[in-house]
C-alpha cells in the first residue's frame, strides 16, 4: 500500500506520533495482505479528513475505532502469541533474552 499524507501547520511536530502509528499499521496490514480499502478505513481515526476508501467512515472516534477493530478481527493469518514473539526475534525487534522474558510472563 502507498499512503501519501502531508501537513502544513506550524505545530506539525505534534503529528509525528500519529505518523508513526500510521506507518506501523500500514506495515501490519501489508504483511497480512489487507486490502487498501480496509487499511484506509482502519486508519481513518488518524486523519482529520479521511480520504479515498475511508470517505464516509463515521467521523466519531468510537465509530472509527470500531472500523479498526473490525478490520483486525477479519485480518487473515492471525498469528498465535508465540508466533508473534518469534517474528519479533526474526526481524530483530526483540532479542532472544527479551523473548524468553515474554514467554515467562505467560
Amino acid at each position: 500500500h502507498t499512503m501519501v499524507t502531508y501537513t502544513r501547520c506550524m505545530d506539525s511536530i505534534l503529528c509525528v506520533p500519529l505518523m508513526i502509528d500510521a506507518a506501523i499499521w500500514c506495515d501490519y496490514f501489508v504483511n497480512r495482505s489487507v486490502s487498501a480499502g480496509d487499511a484506509a478505513r482502519a486508519t481513518a481515526y488518524l486523519f482529520k479528513v479521511p480520504e479515498g476508501e475511508a470517505k464516509g467512515v463515521d467521523p466519531g472516534f468510537f465509530h472509527q475505532m470500531k472500523e479498526l477493530e473490525d478490520v483486525l478481527k477479519n485480518t487473515s493469518g492471525a498469528e498465535k502469541e508465540e508466533d508473534m514473539i518469534a517474528l519479533g526475534v526474526s526481524k530483530g525487534i526483540i532479542t532472544e533474552e527479551q523473548a524468553a522474558a515474554l514467554r515467562g510472563l505467560a
